[in-house]
C-alpha cells in the first residue's frame, strides 16, 4: 500500500513538473488586464499601384506619404479602450488620368487627419457594453483639371453589447523569449510556466511608462527585469551574457502584436458623409448617411506559442440616403436605398525570430442593394451599395531594426466582381515604408 502510494505522489509530481514546463506553457493562458501601451510613430511609405480591368486601359502610378499617429491601448479587467490621432501628408506623381479623350498626367498633393477610439465596460460574466467611432477629413488638390480639388469629412459612431475579449499574449511571448535564451546561455538551469508568467507580468506593468528619455528609461526597465528574474531564481549575480540577452530581446521583440481569445458583438451605428469638389468653376456637392444594424464575430488563438490566427465574420443592413447638389442650384431628390453585406476574414501572424513577423490576411465580402443611375461611389466606407463580390489578400513583412524602428514590405491584391456591370477588376498592390516610433 505505502509503494502504491509513492508510486502516486511520483506520478502526480511528474505531471505537475511537465505542465509547468516551458514547451507545455499555453500562451492562450495569459491575460494581461493592468495593461496600458501608448505609442507615437512617423510611418513613411513609397507606393507602386497598378488597376487592370476588362475593357479599360491599364494604369501604373506610384506615391509616398508620411503618417504621424499617437495611440493608446488600455486593457484592465473593467474597460478595455484605445483611441488613435493621426494626420497623413501624401504626394503622388507622375499619375495618369484615362478617359474616353485620351490619358492625362498629373501629380496631386493630399492632407488628411483622422481619429479612432472604442471603448467597452465589462462586467465579472465576461458581458460589455460600449461605443466607438471615427472622423475622418480629408484635402486634396491636383493638376488634373484647372483648380482641381476636394474636401472629404466622414464620421461613423456606434453603440453595441456583446460577450466575451480579446486578449493579448506578446507580453508572454516575450517573456518565454528571454528564459529560452537564458538557458541556452547557461545562466539558468531551468524554467517553467510559472516564470513565463510572472516576468510576462513585469513586462506588461514597466511597457506602458514610454518617455522621451530612452537612455534612462532603458536602464529603469532593465534593472526591474533584472530583478524579476533575480527573485525568480534565474539570475543571482550580473554578467555580460545576462545584460546583452535582456537588452537585446527589449531593444528588438518587444513590438509584436499576439492576440487570443473570442468576442461576439452586436450593436446599430450610423455614417454621414460630406463630399464637396470644385474645377474651374463648376461646384459639387454630396451628402449621405445611413444607420445599420451588425453582428460581428472574433476568434483568435496562438498557435504553437510562436504564431496566432485570427477568423473574423461580420453582417449588416440598413438604410441609406444620398443627396447631391450642383454649383448654387437646390439639392436633388435623396437616392434611397436598403443594403446588407457580408464579410468573412483570415489572418495568420509568425515569427520566424524575436525580431521578424510575417502576416498574411485574407478578406471576402458580398453587398446587396440598388444603385441608380449617376449614384456616387465615395471612398470612405459609405458608397452606394449595389451587388458586388470582393476578395483581398496581403502579406506583410515586419522586420525590426531596434526597438524605435522598423522596415515593412506589404505586397497585396484585391479582386473585384459588379454582376450588374459584368466588370472584373484586379488591383496590385506593392508597398515599402519605414516606422520610427518616438516611444
Amino acid at each position: 500500500m505505502n509503494q502504491k502510494n509513492a508510486l502516486l505522489l511520483l506520478f502526480i509530481f511528474y505531471a505537475a513538473l511537465i505542465g509547468a514546463q516551458t514547451d507545455t506553457f499555453d500562451l492562450n493562458s495569459y491575460k494581461a488586464r493592468y495593461d496600458r501601451r501608448p505609442a507615437m510613430s512617423l510611418d513613411g511609405s513609397a507606393v507602386f499601384n497598378g488597376n487592370y480591368a476588362s475593357r479599360q486601359t491599364a494604369v501604373n502610378n506610384g506615391q509616398a506619404a508620411a503618417r504621424l499617429s499617437w495611440q493608446e491601448l488600455r486593457n484592465t479587467d473593467e474597460l478595455t479602450s484605445f483611441w488613435l490621432l493621426s494626420g497623413n501628408l501624401r504626394g503622388a506623381f507622375n499619375q495618369i488620368s484615362s478617359s474616353l479623350a485620351g490619358s492625362t498626367r498629373y501629380n496631386s498633393g493630399d492632407l488628411a487627419f483622422s481619429s479612432q477610439w472604442a471603448k467597452r465596460h465589462y462586467r465579472p460574466d465576461n458581458r460589455f457594453w460600449g461605443w466607438s467611432g471615427t472622423f475622418s477629413a480629408d484635402g486634396d488638390l491636383s493638376s488634373r483639371r484647372e483648380n482641381d480639388r476636394r474636401f472629404i469629412t466622414f464620421i461613423n459612431p456606434a453603440i453595441f453589447r456583446g460577450k466575451g475579449r480579446i486578449e493579448y499574449a506578446e507580453d508572454a511571448l516575450l517573456a518565454s523569449w528571454i528564459l529560452e535564451e537564458l538557458l541556452e546561455a547557461g545562466i539558468t538551469d531551468e524554467y517553467y510556466g510559472y516564470d513565463i508568467t510572472e516576468l510576462a507580468r513585469t513586462i506588461t506593468d514597466i511597457i506602458g511608462n514610454r518617455t522621451f528619455d530612452f537612455r534612462r528609461r532603458r536602464i529603469y526597465e532593465l534593472e526591474r527585469l533584472q530583478s524579476t528574474l533575480a527573485e525568480l531564481g534565474h539570475s543571482q549575480y550580473e554578467s555580460f551574457e545576462l545584460f546583452a540577452i535582456l537588452n537585446d530581446n527589449w531593444a528588438f521583440a518587444n513590438r509584436n502584436f499576439l492576440p487570443h481569445g473570442n468576442r461576439l458583438t452586436y450593436g446599430a451605428e450610423g455614417t454621414a458623409y460630406h463630399w464637396w469638389s470644385r474645377f474651374n468653376d463648376s461646384a459639387t456637392n454630396t451628402f449621405a448617411y445611413n444607420g445599420a444594424a451588425f453582428l460581428e464575430y472574433i476568434r483568435a488563438r496562438v498557435i504553437n506559442n510562436h504564431s496566432g490566427g485570427e477568423w473574423s465574420l461580420r453582417a449588416q443592413g440598413g438604410y441609406q440616403e444620398i443627396m447631391d447638389k450642383f454649383d448654387k442650384g437646390d439639392w436633388q431628390a435623396p437616392r434611397e436605398s436598403l443594403f446588407a453585406q457580408l464579410s468573412a476574414g483570415y489572418s495568420y501572424r509568425w515569427f520566424p525570430s524575436s525580431r521578424t513577423s510575417l502576416t498574411w490576411t485574407n478578406t471576402a465580402s458580398m453587398s446587396w442593394g440598388e444603385r441608380e443611375s449617376g449614384a456616387t461611389t465615395t471612398s470612405g466606407g459609405l458608397i452606394s451599395f449595389e451587388e458586388q463580390a470582393s476578395w483581398t489578400s496581403f502579406l506583410e513583412l515586419d522586420y525590426f531594426v531596434n526597438f524605435q524602428w522598423s522596415f515593412q514590405v506589404r505586397a497585396s491584391s484585391n479582386l473585384l466582381y459588379r454582376f450588374e456591370q459584368d466588370l472584373l477588376r484586379l488591383q496590385p498592390f506593392l508597398r515599402f515604408n519605414t516606422v520610427y516610433y518616438f516611444f
